[in-house]
C-alpha cells in the first residue's frame, strides 16, 4: 500500500489539539480526530477482515452516527475496499478515512487516538510509509487538567500518574524511541518555542511549514468551529504560547504533586522535568495513606510496587488492573 497517513497518539491531556489543527493549516494534509478510532474500537477484532469487514463498517457508521452526528458513506467505502485484490485492515482504515476526509490527490490524512500508543507498532505495521508522532507532557500538568476536566468520580483522576508511567516506559523502549518513523514530542517545547518545533515536525512529516501553523485564531476543528484553545484553565488563545505549562503548581495539592513525584521520579529526570521537592506533613501523610488505601487507588499503587509499571488504560476502563490471585492471596 502506497498511503503514508499519520497517526498521532498520546495520553489525554496532553496538548496535542494545537498540534493538529497546526498541520491541517498545510494543504497537504486533512484532519480528523477521535471519531473513527479504528485504533481502539477496529483493529484486530473482526478477523478474518477479508470476510468480516462489512460489519466492521456497520459498526464503525453507527458509533460514528452515534457520537458525531456524522453519517459514513458506507456503499461508497465498500466499494473502494472491494476493489483491492488483498483487503487488509489497513486497506480498510485507509479507505474509511479517504472517504470520511474526501481526500484527494497528493492529500495524506491524519488521524488521532488517545491511550493507545501500544498500537504504534501495528500502526507502522498497516502502513510502512506511515508516520507516528507521539505527544506527552509534565504528567503533573496532565494530573491538573485530567482533574478540572474528567467526569470520573472521586480519586479516579489520579488514574492518569500510573497511565502517565505505562506511557513513559512505553515509548523509552529503544524500537519506539529510536525509530525513524517515529516523532516523540515534548508539549512544553511546542509551547516555548513553536516555529522551530512545528518546522522540526514539518521536516519529519516531508511537508511543507508555512506561517499559518503559528496562528491559533484561524484554527477550525474537524467540524469547522474556531478552535477555543481545549485548555481546562484558560479561554481562547490567539497563539500557542506556554500560558498553562506550569499552571499545575496553583492548582494541585501537595499530596497529589509528592504521590506524582514519587511514582514517576526517573521519568520526570529522563524527560527533563525539575522536581519541586514538596514534602508532606503529618497530617497529609495520613491523607495519602489513607488514599492509597482506597480500593481504586490501591491496585494501581500495588501493581506499581510489584511490576514498576502502570496500564494504557483509562480510569474506567474494566479489568485494567484486575491480577490473578497470589498464594498468599489464597491462602
Amino acid at each position: 500500500m502506497n498511503s503514508s497517513p499519520i497517526f498521532i497518539s498520546l495520553l489525554y491531556r496532553s496538548g496535542s489539539t494545537v498540534l493538529i489543527l497546526a498541520l491541517g493549516q498545510s494543504p497537504q494534509i486533512k484532519i480528523s480526530y477521535d471519531t473513527v478510532h479504528f485504533m481502539r474500537f477496529s483493529y484486530g477484532k473482526y478477523h478474518p477482515i477479508a470476510e468480516r469487514f462489512p460489519e466492521l463498517l456497520a459498526d464503525t457508521f453507527q458509533r460514528v452516527k452515534e457520537r458525531r452526528g456524522i453519517e459514513l458513506k458506507l456503499d461508497q467505502i465498500e466499494s473502494a475496499i472491494r476493489r483491492h485484490e488483498v483487503i487488509t485492515e489497513g486497506v480498510v482504515y485507509d479507505e474509511i478515512m479517504r472517504s470520511f476526509l474526501d481526500l484527494k490527490p497528493g492529500e495524506r490524512w491524519l488521524d488521532r487516538t488517545a491511550v493507545k500508543w501500544e498500537s504504534i507498532p501495528h500502526f507502522l505495521n498497516m502502513f510502512p510509509q506511515g508516520k507516528v508522532i507521539h505527544t506527552y507532557r509534565d504528567p503533573r500538568a496532565v494530573l491538573a487538567s485530567y482533574k478540572k476536566m474528567t467526569y470520573h468520580p472521586g480519586l479516579m483522576y489520579m488514574d492518569s500518574i500510573f497511565a502517565s508511567l505505562a506511557m513513559f516506559n512505553f515509548i523509552g523502549q529503544e524500537s519506539i524511541r529510536n525509530h525513524p518513523q517515529i516523532y516523540l514530542l515534548k508539549y512544553e517545547n511546542l509551547v516555548a518555542n513553536p516555529e522551530h518545533t512545528l518546522k522540526s515536525v514539518c521536516d519529519f512529516l516531508e511537508i511543507d511549514f508555512i506561517p499559518q501553523m503559528l496562528d491559533v485564531s484561524s484554527f477550525q476543528d474537524q467540524l469547522g468551529n474556531p478552535f477555543d484553545g481545549n485548555s481546562s484553565h484558560t479561554g481562547n488563545r490567539a497563539t500557542i504560547d506556554s500560558t498553562t505549562a506550569h499552571l499545575w503548581q496553583n492548582t494541585l495539592s501537595p499530596i497529589e504533586i509528592y504521590l506524582t513525584e514519587m511514582v514517576l521520579k526517573d521519568k520526570l529526570k529522563t524527560y527533563g522535568y525539575d522536581f519541586t521537592g514538596i514534602d508532606l506533613n503529618s497530617e497529609e501523610w495520613y491523607q495519602l495513606y489513607d488514599m492509597l488505601h482506597t480500593d481504586f487507588l490501591h491496585k494501581r499503587y500495588r501493581y506499581w510496587l510489584t511490576h514498576g509499571d502502570g496500564v494504557q488504560a483509562y480510569p474506567d476502563t474494566p479489568g485494567a488492573y484486575e491480577e490473578p490471585p497470589t498464594q498468599e492471596d489464597v491462602s
